[in-house]
């Protein structure tokens, strides 16, 4: 590029574009490799077509970057294909109930065993902490911090743990954190039917949401979005309010795991493209290159079918709640009822409260 543009500014800055945008090397490897190894049939779509396309366009009225890598505008339909098939694998392989459970019950083991280090007779002390997770262990080490040694760290806690709830009555609060590490372990392991998810799919969902709409008297149609989704925002970005923050804390896992159930919840969305602003229009940052006018066109001004992936994925299931089986001797039978049930009357109640539209008025 500098050959091509000798004594132009903002070339190195172009090359992000490669390995970070809505079309780049990264997400173009792992769709077909993903969709391929996991059988799932979907992550296809014609990559030689796409790489034939991109082309450097020189931008003279931007003053940060003036150099893109972008494809030209005759390659509209296999844009439009990179994109559903990153949004298919996301609904149905990314986000599956199993997927998104298993990865968060891994997530809470090893957080459970960091924390362990912070009390002083803890059984599970020591045998992992943050430092293990330094990137020198992963590049100067004679034996690397590995999925295989992170496998052994918690084979190894499973039978401290094993031990510890059949010989130590004493320690209920270790011994509730632990029974819910054991369980964990177990399904994660041996794949034992300790859990199940309280909604199952997208109609689930809604239904969920329309028990909240009862709660509060109100029509769907005075809602601009989901609120069970709105709900999962504020998981991953806190009202900025503490006053509005400190009443959040209340989640509802902490509403309603007990002594019998310990439930889990955890968000997963994605942005099927960049946006310039979340506004009415759903501008896309990312432009095609139109070369008989020199110019650039948002892929959104020029395909309906892309600004519609915007309004699919925000009708999604971006809330995920499961309940893991503490007491052998409860029935899970009628449970994901009754806790949608109380899902709902919870949701309705921040709503009630203002957290979950700042500024709103739902009373």
């Amino acid at each position: 590029m500098k050959i091509l543009y000798p004594g132009r500014k903002g070339i190195a800055l172009s090359l992000f574009d490669l390995i970070s945008s809505d079309i780049d090397a990264d997400r173009a490897d792992y769709m077909l490799r993903d969709g391929q190894t996991s059988g799932i049939g979907f992550g296809n779509y014609d990559v030689d077509r796409l790489v034939d396309a991109m082309t450097i366009y020189e931008d003279k009225n931007d003053p940060k970057q003036k150099f893109y890598i972008r494809p030209k505008i005759k390659a509209l339909s296999s844009v439009e294909s990179f994109l559903i098939e990153r949004f298919k694998l996301h609904k149905w392989l990314y986000f599956h109930k199993h997927v998104v459970f298993t990865d968060r019950i891994l997530m809470l083991s090893l957080r459970s065993l960091i924390k362990a280090n912070d009390y002083k007779n803890h059984p599970l002390k020591g045998l992992l902490t943050i430092e293990n997770f330094h990137f020198s262990n992963y590049v100067s080490n004679d034996i690397p911090f590995d999925d295989v040694a992170l496998i052994s760290i918690l084979r190894e806690s499973r039978g401290i743990v094993s031990k510890f709830l059949k010989h130590s009555e004493n320690h209920k609060g270790i011994r509730y954190t632990l029974s819910v590490y054991d369980k964990m372990l177990r399904i994660l392991f041996d794949r034992e039917n300790w859990s199940f998810a309280i909604c199952k799919n997208v109609g689930e969902y809604v239904q969920l949401e329309e028990k909240i709409y009862n709660h509060l008297v109100i029509d769907r149609s005075q809602v601009s979005s989901s609120i069970l989704n709105q709900y999962a925002d504020i998981l991953v970005h806190p009202i900025d309010s503490n006053e509005k923050h400190s009443e959040f804390q209340h989640t509802i896992s902490a509403n309603l795991s007990d002594d019998d159930f310990f439930i889990i919840e955890t968000e997963k969305g994605f942005k099927p493209y960049e946006l310039l602003k979340r506004a009415a229009n759903k501008t896309s940052k990312f432009f095609l290159i139109d070369e008989s006018s020199e110019s650039h066109i948002p892929l959104t001004t020029i395909s309906t079918l892309t600004r519609s992936l915007w309004d699919t994925w925000e009708r999604e299931m971006h809330l995920f709640v499961y309940a893991i089986q503490l007491n052998s001797q409860v029935s899970q039978e009628n449970r994901r009822s009754i806790y949608q049930d109380r899902i709902a009357e919870h949701i309705a109640n921040l709503w009630k409260k203002d957290i979950l539209i700042p500024g709103g008025d739902h009373d």
